[in-house]
C-alpha cells in the first residue's frame, strides 16, 4: 500500500532536528520507514528516513490512514515547506504540477478577473499565489460567473489532485471550486557539462 502524508507544518526541535506534522492521507506509517519527499523547485523528489512519529505528544510506533502526526526526519527544516507530500518510493510517485484547470465559481469581484490576474490559492494543506494564464468560455468572469479557468503557481510545483476543492482569493476577490485536469510538472535538465 502506498503511503502519502501532507506536510501541514515544519520546524526544528533542538535534540531532536526537523519535525513535521501532517496526515496521513493513505496508508499507514511507523518508524524508521524509507520515504519520498517533495515536490522541491526542480519538481523532484529526495529519499528521506523517519526516525521517530509521535501523536498527541506521546511516541508511537505506527500511524493509520486519516490520523496525524509529528514525524522527525533526516532531512535540514530549510528545505521543507507547507504542501509538501511524503510518499512511499512504491509504487506510482505523484506527479507534481505547475498548470492545473479547475471549474470555478467567481463569488466576488468589484469588476471581474481576466487573464493575468494573480491571487492566493488554497487546494487542501497547499497555499501559493497563483496567476490566471486562460479563462473559458469568454475571456472575464463577474461576480457569481461560472466558468473553466486554468492556473499557473508562481514558485514551486505542488502536488494536486483532480476533484480536489479549490478556494483562491486575493484583497475582497473571492471564488471556489474543483480542479479538473492537471497538466504533469516539466522538468527541466541540467544542460551536460
Amino acid at each position: 500500500v502506498t503511503v502519502t502524508v501532507t506536510v501541514t507544518v515544519c520546524i526544528k526541535v533542538p535534540g531532536v532536528g526537523t519535525v513535521v506534522g501532517g496526515l496521513v492521507t493513505q496508508g499507514y506509517l511507523v518508524e524508521n520507514m524509507e520515504l519520498a519527499v517533495g515536490p522541491f523547485e526542480d519538481g523532484k523528489f529526495r529519499n528521506v528516513k523517519v526516525s521517530s512519529i509521535r501523536r498527541n505528544k506521546v511516541a508511537c510506533r505506527l500511524v493509520r490512514a486519516q490520523q496525524s502526526a509529528a514525524l522527525a526526519l533526516d532531512v535540514p527544516v530549510n528545505q521543507l515547506r507547507r504542501g509538501m507530500v511524503l510518499t512511499s518510493r512504491q509504487g506510482d510517485m505523484p506527479k507534481p504540477c505547475q498548470l492545473f484547470q479547475a471549474e470555478v465559481c467567481l463569488l466576488f469581484h468589484p469588476n471581474g478577473i481576466e487573464k493575468g490576474f494573480r491571487t492566493t490559492v488554497h487546494i487542501g494543506n497547499i497555499r501559493q499565489t497563483a496567476y490566471i494564464t486562460d479563462i473559458t468560455p469568454s475571456k472575464k468572469i463577474k461576480s457569481s460567473d461560472h466558468a473553466v479557468v486554468t492556473f499557473k503557481f508562481l514558485k514551486n510545483p505542488e502536488f494536486v489532485k483532480t476533484g480536489a476543492r479549490i478556494l483562491f482569493r486575493e484583497g475582497r476577490t473571492k471564488g471556489i471550486g474543483r480542479v479538473i485536469s492537471v497538466e504533469p510538472f516539466k522538468y527541466l535538465e541540467a544542460p551536460e557539462r
